[in-house]
């Protein structure tokens, strides 16, 4: 066990963000120890919470919305807590995460006291650029395996350890497109709990260190909640959870920050319902909800506030091009998922209308699949501004359940999938395609390629692509002259050349999921050590 360790949480491509610095804190003693304050260069942080104020409301759009509660006073943090908790039992981890309200600069010391009077104290170094990442953290569905994506310049991973126990064998797997970046394939060394805090500690080649907790979530979420819940024969035939593994915290902060011209003013909301629900439910993850009102403000603010995140752009309704909403929808889903990485993040689709019509079948389905590639563990059907719930878009229906149907058949695959890239090519007749592509290294690649031609998915019937070429990023570990075409079952004709296959997909109408399974070689493991199955080749 390492007691305390502290670092600045992961943030792709936001210079100047608010940097939030997390201090993992493990009870290596025989008895359970409780965190009851915390101070920052001895200046003792307060937290105005929930439970402290009478609970105010309005109505909002026909929902009720929880009041700001007052900021912090300190005049350097905007928000901090214990996640998942402050009471430690012995072996147990949590991570108290401060969120700075200026740029990244030396803070000086914090110090986390327990309840017998014990201090830890952790000085706060600079925010540099350039350190170490674990980007992704994914489970097998049986929960036996885990897979950790990681970036490191120039070294890679020479130890795990799950909950305090160093895996005894792995393999990496380098990404084509980030030569930085690889994926660590391991079995569990601890016993986890689906729903439950996993702590993941990875020490680099170059003896750099970094951790990471999240919850284990070893299912794809399908959720269907509000007041238009569908019928139980209708939930059985959507296949959506009865009790899913997660919900998002009540809170519309995004909105309620524009409204206030304030942004941050929300965290205190949110730090305090989430903190209600895991104690309501300590193996249910609690996801903070980016809604279209999102900005770059909030996405550094809100990211690591609680379990998970849901990304909502609703880029049709919302978005600055309607032909082209979907490439912006992409992009937003990107952005929510690396303000918040490793934390997993799930997927709320549009289905209201806003611009005189509601999505077409298509679009909901590109949008779900795209999402579910970029790495999303769940959809949650949301019925905002729809009066008559499922009933409003009948045309829709068909759509939830293929998606849903789909997804779990392929669960296995999706629980561990970890995104690794995409691009744009040209089609023959002059359009254009999106591939996005994802890893399930136990399994294999699997591809979504999107009719990307403005406005191409508009239609009841999208318009048909004949003899669309592909070029697909085929990791060395599958079989390159095996791509199926999961819409049809039949396997594409391919050639494979410097690492990359071209594929000819016989006919494309709105988007198709491709398919490329592992060999079984692509599975070794090496006892005691590493094999890396794809460097350099």
């Amino acid at each position: 066990w390492v007691p305390v360790h502290g670092q600045y949480a992961y943030a792709r491509d936001t210079p100047g963000a608010n940097p939030v610095f997390e201090v993992y804190l493990t009870n290596t003693g025989r008895t359970a120890r409780t965190f009851t304050s915390v101070t920052l260069n001895g200046r003792l942080l307060d937290q105005p919470l929930l439970a402290a104020i009478l609970p105010q409301h309005i109505q909002l759009d026909g929902a009720r919305a929880v009041l700001p509660v007052p900021r912090s006073a300190d005049p350097e943090v905007l928000w901090w807590d214990f996640l998942p908790g402050s009471e430690l039992q012995p072996g147990q981890t949590t991570v108290l995460k401060v969120l700075f309200t200026g740029v990244p600069r030396p803070h000086g010391t914090i110090v986390a006291r327990d309840s017998d009077g014990v201090e830890t104290s952790m000085r706060v170094p600079r925010c540099t650029p350039g350190q170490p990442a674990i980007t992704a953290i994914t489970f097998a569905r049986d929960g036996g395996r885990m897979f950790v994506k990681t970036e490191c310049p120039g070294a890679l991973p020479a130890a795990i350890w799950v909950d305090g126990r160093r895996a005894a064998r792995f393999a990496t797997y380098a990404l084509p497109a980030a030569p930085q970046a690889c994926i660590a394939s391991l079995d569990v060394p601890a016993a986890l709990r689906p729903g439950y805090p996993v702590d993941v500690r990875v020490r680099f080649d170059n003896g750099r260190e970094r951790r990471a907790m999240v919850r284990m979530l070893n299912r794809m979420v399908l959720d269907m909640p509000g007041p238009h819940k569908p019928t139980r024969r209708l939930a059985r035939e959507l296949q959506v959870d009865s009790e899913p593994l997660a919900a998002p915290v009540a809170v519309d902060a995004c909105c309620a920050d524009l409204r206030a011209d304030a942004l941050g003013l929300s965290a205190w909301n949110v730090v305090g319902i989430r903190r209600q629900m895991t104690r309501r439910d300590p193996g249910k993850l609690a996801g903070f909800a980016y809604c279209t009102g999102a900005t770059p403000g909030s996405w550094r603010i809100y990211g690591h506030i609680a379990d998970a995140v849901y990304a909502k752009p609703y880029r049709f309704g919302w978005g600055h091009v309607p032909e082209n909403f979907l490439d912006e929808e992409q992009e937003w889903i990107g952005i929510t998922r690396d303000t918040a990485a490793p934390l997993p993040f799930l997927y709320i689709p549009e289905r209201f209308r806003k611009r005189g019509r509601f999505l077409r079948p298509a679009e909901l389905e590109a949008t779900c699949w795209t999402a579910v590639l970029m790495g999303a563990k769940g959809i949650r059907y949301h019925f905002g501004l729809n009066a008559r719930g499922l009933d409003d878009t009948p045309a829709l229906i068909p759509s939830i359940i293929a998606i849903n149907r789909r997804v779990r058949e392929l669960e296995a695959v999706l629980c561990q999938l970890i995104p690794v890239g995409g691009d744009r090519q040209p089609t023959g007749d002059g359009g254009t395609v999106s591939v996005l592509s994802a890893w399930a290294v136990d399994h294999g690649a699997i591809f979504l390629v999107r009719d990307a031609t403005p406005g191409a998915l508009a239609e009841d019937i999208p318009p048909t692509r004949l003899d669309v070429v592909l070029t697909l990023d085929v990791p060395a570990w599958c079989q390159s002259d095996g791509i199926v075409d999961l819409a049809t079952g039949s396997v594409l004709a391919c050639n494979r050349l410097s690492g990359r296959a071209t594929a000819t997909l016989p006919a494309l109408s709105g988007w198709r999921l491709l398919w490329a399974p592992a060999l079984e070689s692509g599975r070794k493991m090496v006892d005691g050590g590493i094999m890396d199955v794809q460097r350099g080749g």
